[in-house]
């Protein structure tokens, strides 16, 4: 029975034992796994920066104290360090000289060439232009070069300027295709300002103004004005000069003859002014052309077919329905519209800001041909326009034709002294009426100017920087060339260039500050 008994209490055991044994292995298997893991997972990484170096690249190693395992990341890319450029050259008027840098870890030397002091950009245009004018354009061959940009293109040509295609020296408005065909258009960055790569372009030949500095420096001096107001359109801010013609001086042969000294220009198109359809799929450019009631917003016109405004471009092309109704309502405000009502509804037809700024820049820089003529007005919303400088070569004392200066006493004539309704020297009946009704405004923004772009100081500077630009061998070459106009100023007997220039400034300013200072609304 003992026995019995024993074999009885003993049997669960000997059933379940092999279950315990199955329990522990798994057990002990797991604390094994689980120690393997935080061995292999868990590790105390040292880490090991190597920089890089001149030729080779530099990265970071991870090793574990643990179980010495490793690995590498954070690669950085291999350099030098070059110092500042040193000149070993100086450049000659027609030879580049060469400027070195060194690199501080390894001693190698990066050489780069100092462009030539009086390298200008050469254009060659080829090809038959007998029958060009400003309403028939040709195809000519282009080569343009530069220190920098190189290119050929198909060109087609026509002549620029309501005026200057009467002139001998002729100016040109140019569209850059691929070939002949005409089919694709060939942009092509010339490397100026933030122009970017364009397909149209303006070679001027500043007939009238042997200095060539006139235009440019003028609408230079209109662009910083654009950025000191304090509502310009953000487009306009963000178009190359702020929507003012620019450009720097070429040397240009046609059919492999020397014509001179020209200037490559922004022209009057859409990428002057930061236009595009898609975002601004209202947007016009119209340039006034005549000195008459249409352009001084005293009658309306009719733009299919007035030869008093031309429609430089239009985003809707050949449909201009709508640009002809916006042009005319402008207008008809103007004209029909007097008193509190003038004041408190023409911001919604005219920027009134740039047209108080475009009535100064006509006193500051006596331009009589820009009071109505001359004038561009751009839209981006096909309501509102606004005014904005274009063609003031004719400036600075310099009659329109380029055949002799103002007198003094003629330009006094040109000096606000009453501002009347629709009188303040101009019988542009829109400049006139916004100094009317904004006179504390327009005050105020001419002494605000006075002491920034306006200063005598910032003035002749522009003028000098740009005369200085000018290689004067190939001024000279010019002169010879072409029977350019050369007028001498009768109040200082100076020739047509900065320095007359400066002259005018000083004079000038000093009689429009006076004149400001008493001047009085009617």
């Amino acid at each position: 029975m003992y026995f019995r008994d024993e074999k009885i209490w003993h049997r669960p055991f000997r059933e379940i034992w092999p279950m315990l044994v199955l329990l522990l292995l798994v057990v002990f298997g797991g604390l094994f796994a689980l120690g393997h893991y935080a061995y292999h997972n868990y590790h105390v990484w040292e880490n090991h920066v190597v920089a890089a170096t001149c030729t080779a690249p530099g990265y970071t190693t991870h090793t574990c104290r643990i179980c010495g395992i490793s690995h590498t990341d954070t690669y950085t890319t291999a350099s030098h360090t070059y110092s500042a450029y040193i000149t070993i050259r100086e450049p000659g008027e027609e030879t580049v000289g060469i400027r070195a840098s060194y690199c501080s870890g390894c001693g190698d030397c990066h050489l780069s060439e100092i462009p030539p002091t009086l390298l200008l950009p050469s254009v060659h245009l080829d090809g038959n232009i007998g029958s060009m004018s400003s309403d028939v354009a040709v195809p000519l061959q282009m080569t343009y070069d530069s220190y920098q940009v190189f290119f050929t293109a198909t060109a087609v040509a026509r002549w620029q300027g309501f005026t200057a295609a009467g002139f001998p020296k002729k100016n040109y408005n140019i569209k850059l295709y691929t070939d002949d065909t005409l089919t694709i258009h060939q942009r092509e960055d010339l490397g100026f300002g933030n122009w970017g790569a364009q397909w149209k372009y303006t070679i001027k030949a500043n007939y009238i103004d042997r200095s060539h500095a006139r235009n440019i420096v003028t609408c230079r001096l209109w662009g910083q004005m654009v950025r000191t107001r304090e509502n310009s359109n953000p487009d306009l801010l963000n178009a190359p000069n702020a929507g003012a013609t620019d450009g720097f001086l070429i040397r240009v042969w046609l059919n492999g003859v020397y014509t001179g000294i020209y200037t490559m220009n922004i022209p009057k198109d859409k990428w002057m002014f930061g236009m595009d359809e898609e975002t601004h799929p209202y947007s016009a450019i119209i340039t006034s052309q005549m000195h008459n009631s249409t352009n001084r917003f005293q009658a309306t016109t009719d733009l299919y077919t007035t030869q008093d405004w031309d429609v430089e471009y239009c985003s809707t092309g050949e449909d201009i329905a709508w640009l002809n109704e916006s042009f005319n309502n402008m207008i008809r405000f103007i004209r029909d519209t007097s008193g509190n009502a003038f004041r408190e509804g023409i911001s919604e037809y005219v920027d009134v800001e740039a047209a108080i700024d475009y009535t100064i820049m006509c006193f500051a820089m006596y331009g009589p041909d820009n009071w109505d003529k001359n004038m561009v007005l751009v839209t981006y919303d096909g309501v509102q326009w606004i005014p904005c400088l274009y063609d003031a070569d004719c400036s600075f004392g310099l009659y329109w034709a380029g055949t002799y200066f103002y007198t003094r006493t003629e330009m006094d004539r040109c000096l606000p002294t009453v501002v009347r309704e629709t009188s303040i020297y101009t019988n542009n009946w829109m400049l006139s009426k916004i100094a009317y009704y904004f006179y504390d405004e327009f005050v105020d923004r001419y002494w605000e100017l006075r002491d920034s772009v306006l200063s005598e100081e910032n003035m002749i500077a522009a003028f000098e920087e740009f005369e200085n630009s000018i290689p004067y061998r190939f001024f000279e070459e010019d002169l010879r060339i072409n029977a350019l106009p050369n007028p001498i100023d009768p109040a200082n007997g100076l020739e047509n260039n900065a320095d007359q220039a400066a002259a005018f400034i000083e004079w000038r300013m000093a009689r429009l500050d006076e004149a400001m200072r008493n001047l009085r609304r009617a």
